[in-house]
């Protein structure tokens, strides 16, 4: 009689925790992420539960150009070697959430170098890697649970799609 007392109060015990995983599983919020082009899409990605501080999606596939930067001090030149990322990348993280609502950042670049020229004076030259395409940062947006938006972007043929929902 003892055991049986026993075992049903170990049950119930792992009855709660399986009730209390399945609640917590039901409270992961999932954010859909997609970047367009005219309508089409370039990237796609998710973020697979956007409550969690700090949580957040990149990519990116693209190239760094190197280039070279000149300045004097005094009589000195000091050269440095930086690097301007060309190509497609996409960065959404997770700034604060209130209950199901999320505010985000989003930043996006999809561009082409257009090439490499030379600016400032005969003894001290700099050189400026020229692109062209979309770049734009920090761009805020809030989301909320079983919602979708379309963000705008700074360039008018681009924006991104999200969708937001719980499991």
């Amino acid at each position: 009689m003892k055991l049986s007392k026993m075992y049903c109060v170990v049950a119930a015990g792992c009855a709660t925790v399986f009730s209390m995983g399945a609640i917590a599983a039901g409270g992961v919020h999932h954010l859909q992420i997609q970047l367009l082009r005219d309508g089409k899409l370039i990237v796609a990605g998710e973020i697979p539960d956007v409550l969690v501080a700090n949580s957040g999606f990149s990519t990116s596939s693209g190239r760094p150009i190197g280039y070279a930067v000149c300045q004097k001090v005094g009589d000195a030149t000091q050269i440095a070697t930086l690097e301007k990322f060309v190509g497609m990348s996409l960065l959404v993280q997770t700034l604060r959430t209130d209950g199901d609502a999320v505010d985000l950042s989003l930043s996006a670049a999809d561009t082409v170098e257009r090439g490499i020229s030379q600016i400032g004076p005969q003894d001290c030259p700099s050189q400026v890697v020229a692109t062209e395409g979309l770049t734009d940062h920090d761009v805020r947006a809030t989301i909320r649970d079983c919602q979708t938006i379309d963000v705008p972007l700074n360039d008018p043929r681009y924006h991104v799609h999200l969708s937001m929902k719980a499991d």
